[in-house]
Order: structure tokens, then C-alpha cells, then sequence
């Protein structure tokens, strides 16, 4: 039982992590594909374009948005299945706020994780932002 060891409970959430939204990433991918016009690839075609260009050239940069909205929904996601787990080897900063909160009624600290998780949340998407680039439209 992966879940109720503290020496694998971890691996097995990180494996979770890793393995469960492969899925709906893709999903939401092929909708970005779908919606980029074939008149670009066409345009790509003319000009002698291979198939590498058109995906560097065409396929990139038209999907960032997808990208930035994967990567920023992504680090917001927690997963809580063990509910802190074996001897809390597996809290994840979301259970713990509401440990705080609403099971030992420390408010104030509860308080201040949460804001603390939201500073660091909002300090890595504007660092995605960053990173992808300026030419996205919001």
C-alpha cells in the first residue's frame, strides 16, 4: 500500500501529479492546434517552409497563450488524496491552511500561509509571463 508508507507516499503523489493530467493537457492542446487557420500553413508552404519551420515558426508561437494557461493552472494545482498522510509526510500547503484554520482555529497563521502561498503564486506566473514572452494578448 503506496499510501499509507511514509517512505513512498510521497513518490506516489508526485507520480500522480506527473501521470493524471497528461489527458486533459493534450485535450486542451488539440483544441489550440485546431484553432490555429490553415491559411498560415499554407502561406508556410509556399514560401518552401519544412515541417520544423512551420511547427518553430507557426505552431509555438500561436499556442503560447495555451502554454502560459497550462503552466500557471498547473502550479495552483495541489493534490490532497492522503489528507497529510502517514505521520504528515504528504501536507500539502492547501491542507495545511485548512488544518490551521479550521481544525486548531489558528486563523491568524492560517492567514498569513495564505497569503504567503498567494505572494508565491502570483511571484512564479508573473515569472511565466516573463518567460513566454511579451507578445501574448491578454
Amino acid at each position: 500500500n503506496w499510501l499509507s508508507s511514509s517512505k513512498t507516499a510521497m513518490l506516489s503523489l508526485i507520480l500522480m501529479a506527473l501521470l493524471s493530467s497528461h489527458g486533459s493537457n493534450i485535450i486542451i492542446y488539440m483544441a489550440a492546434l485546431h484553432g490555429i487557420d490553415n491559411t498560415y500553413f499554407e502561406a508556410a508552404e509556399i514560401d518552401g517552409a519544412t515541417f520544423l519551420q512551420k511547427v518553430r515558426y507557426i505552431v509555438f508561437p500561436l499556442c503560447k497563450p495555451t502554454t502560459l494557461f497550462l503552466l500557471v493552472t498547473g502550479i495552483m494545482n495541489a493534490y490532497m488524496m492522503t489528507g497529510g498522510g502517514p505521520d504528515n509526510n504528504t501536507t500539502m500547503i492547501g491542507l495545511l491552511i485548512f488544518n490551521n484554520a479550521f481544525t486548531y482555529g489558528k486563523y491568524g497563521l492560517a492567514c498569513a500561509q495564505a497569503i504567503i502561498l498567494a505572494l508565491v503564486i502570483g511571484l512564479l506566473t508573473m515569472l511565466q509571463f516573463k518567460v513566454m514572452g511579451d507578445d501574448i494578448e491578454y
